[in-house]
């Protein structure tokens, strides 16, 4: 069975903007600990960790973490740093939209056009009807799904990518989590590890309301990691069930 890696990390939350926010980001900054390099332009604040390969971006309407790396541990760790820490030094009461997304590659063995097939079985109505509307030979695709779950909310992509396309799918933050004196070399090295084929997918979970509380934030984190989880492991048992003629 084909495992799914994660790649990239984002989670954020969006708030209403104050007037005193600009007064508390930057000793509010600097409470953040495990992060040696920064950058401000006195709007916001990015702490960086060029080491870790992950960020923390403060502004005043949103604070977001985000990684490029597998290591969920690091993951869980400096989310629930960014909960204990940013609402109370910045004064927020409330929030109107969390959001966990997880962007994920799962390589595999076969062929690029064997996984685009496999895929369209799977993923796309196989009516007769549909498959005499359009041409017979299938080259490429990608599956985009919206989901509510009761409060709820998801933006699920899937589809098949080669080596040279998975740059442009995970959006590697390269200024952000790479040292300026090395990134280019660093990030042609990340680069050429990519798999040749694989499954590209991008799983965002979120929640819109115009007044979540830190209790709220708490029990969404650990509830995203769980539905993310589980989607991505169900829907690769799915997508690759043994066996599956075109």
């Amino acid at each position: 069975m084909e495992k799914a890696i994660p790649h990239q990390t984002i989670f954020q939350i969006r708030y209403k903007a104050k007037l005193e926010f600009y007064n508390l980001l930057i000793s509010t900054a600097q409470k953040m600990s495990g992060y040696p390099h920064w950058e401000t332009n006195r709007m916001r604040v990015i702490l960086k960790n060029f080491e870790e390969h992950r960020s923390l971006a403060i502004s005043h309407n949103t604070f977001t973490y985000q990684q490029d790396s597998n290591d969920e541990k690091m993951e869980a760790k400096h989310i629930q740093q960014t909960l204990e820490n940013l609402p109370g030094e910045l004064k927020i009461q409330s929030f109107n939209r969390l959001g966990y997304r997880k962007k994920y590659l799962t390589p595999t063995k076969m062929s690029f056009d064997s996984l685009v097939n496999i895929l369209y079985i799977k993923l796309f109505s196989q009516d007769d009807t549909l498959r005499r509307a359009l041409p017979s030979k299938i080259v490429d695709l990608m599956y985009r799904m919206d989901f509510r779950d009761d409060i709820y909310r998801y933006h699920i992509t899937v589809g098949p990518v080669r080596k040279d396309e998975i740059s442009k799918h995970i959006a590697y933050n390269v200024e952000n989590h790479l040292n300026p004196k090395t990134r280019n070399k660093e990030y042609q090295e990340i680069i050429k590890k990519y798999p040749d084929v694989a499954i590209f997918s991008d799983i965002d979970f979120y929640q819109e309301s115009e007044k979540l509380s830190l209790k709220d934030t708490e029990s969404f984190v650990s509830l995203a990691n769980r539905k993310v989880y589980d989607i991505i492991n169900d829907m690769n048992n799915y997508l690759f069930e043994i066996k599956t003629e075109a």
